[in-house]
């Protein structure tokens, strides 16, 4: 998903803020084959923690990510 639908997905309205995000959850965007920044499905998963924490109070001072990789995940879900 790419840095415009990333501003429309969480209500933002400048790079700036959607910046901060990105560094409270220590991700650094990739780039595609067009050299666009864009974040993939974890990263995804991720920011929606994020969000969802502020929308629930919190702030980006006091986030603490919670982060499953996605084999672990699995193994998790069949439990």
């Amino acid at each position: 998903m790419g840095i415009p639908e990333l501003l429309k997905r969480y209500n933002l309205n400048s790079r700036g803020a959607l910046y901060k995000r990105l560094e409270a959850v220590n991700i650094k965007l990739s780039r595609n084959k067009e050299n666009k920044v864009f974040a993939n499905t974890e990263q995804l998963h991720m920011l929606d923690d994020l969000n969802e924490h502020l929308e629930h109070g919190g702030n980006l001072s006091n986030y603490s990510p919670v982060y499953v990789a996605a084999s672990n995940k699995k193994a998790l879900d069949q439990q």
